[in-house]
């Protein structure tokens, strides 16, 4: 007698899967059942259980590696996946209905039959380096989990995120700019950021240097003026100038902040 079984799937093939079943994909023609005919199909009952799902891995060949959208809800509009297919078995992962869209089940499937982009770094770097490239976040994992268990041995995710840190001027030479370009866009805004923070700390420090010069050469100037409204308990005048100083130094920080801001654009203030 013909018996069709509640699954798609032998039980005994699940040992160490997140997933029940291996139905078919929602975009396929056909749909597969398991079927007991009464044929013997080389398996018994009290024989050995029949060895698990082994993962297979398909080299993806893809030609770009940065996915695009246009999504207004999605916060970004360019993702990196290095991998399709989980190992990880969640069975809540939202990207298990994705591998329906390679003509394979979200069920066993997507842990079982990996899709890895070997070239993925090298596909990168040639595309920062177009000439029409226009540099925005990029998500990495946004389907599948980067660092998943087949990551340990392909390094993948870590290939990518060595070009992602690859000096910025080689890649604007690579990019075709030229030399005045690259360095007054690119690399002097960068160098100039830890020259207004010590431009800022610098400027703190004259009222300093001007108590002491002033003093020491008798030079008339607010530094003298602090000195002898001290020596003579001149209360007025020392908070008058205490609110001065105070003032230059908070309008300096707040200039450096400003600074700060126009000179890296991952800088923002909310």
């Amino acid at each position: 007698m013909t018996v069709v079984l509640d699954t798609t799937i032998r039980p005994e093939l699940l040992r160490g899967r997140g997933a029940l079943s291996n139905a078919v994909g929602r975009y396929e023609k056909q749909t597969r059942v398991l079927l007991d005919d009464g044929w013997d199909d080389g398996w018994r009952a009290d024989d050995d259980s029949p060895p698990p799902i082994r993962t297979e891995v398909i080299h993806d060949s893809t030609r770009t590696i940065i996915a695009r959208n246009k999504s207004p809800d999605i916060s970004f509009e360019q993702s990196i996946n290095p991998y399709r297919g989980c190992e990880h078995g969640c069975i809540y992962c939202f990207a298990r209905p994705t591998h329906a869209y390679l003509g394979m089940s979200p069920g066993v499937d997507f842990e079982s039959r990996l899709f890895a982009k070997p070239n993925a770094a090298e596909l990168l770097a040639k595309e920062l380096s177009a000439p029409g490239y226009v540099p925005k976040v990029i998500a990495m994992g946004t389907n599948t989990d980067p660092y998943q268990p087949l990551e340990k041995k392909m390094r993948i995710t870590r290939s990518i995120l060595e070009v992602l840190r690859d000096d910025y001027v080689r890649t604007a030479r690579a990019k075709g700019l030229q030399e005045y370009v690259i360095v007054l866009k690119h690399a002097l805004r960068n160098a100039l950021l830890p020259v207004v923070t010590i431009i800022g700390l610098e400027l703190l420090t004259l009222f300093g240097g001007l108590v002491v010069i002033e003093t020491v050469f008798t030079i008339p100037g607010i530094g003298r003026y602090l000195v002898d409204a001290i020596t003579h308990r001149d209360y007025p005048s020392v908070q008058a100038l205490v609110f001065v100083i105070s003032l230059f130094v908070v309008t300096v920080n707040l200039l450096v902040d400003i600074v700060y801001g126009f000179l890296d654009p991952r800088i923002r203030y909310g």
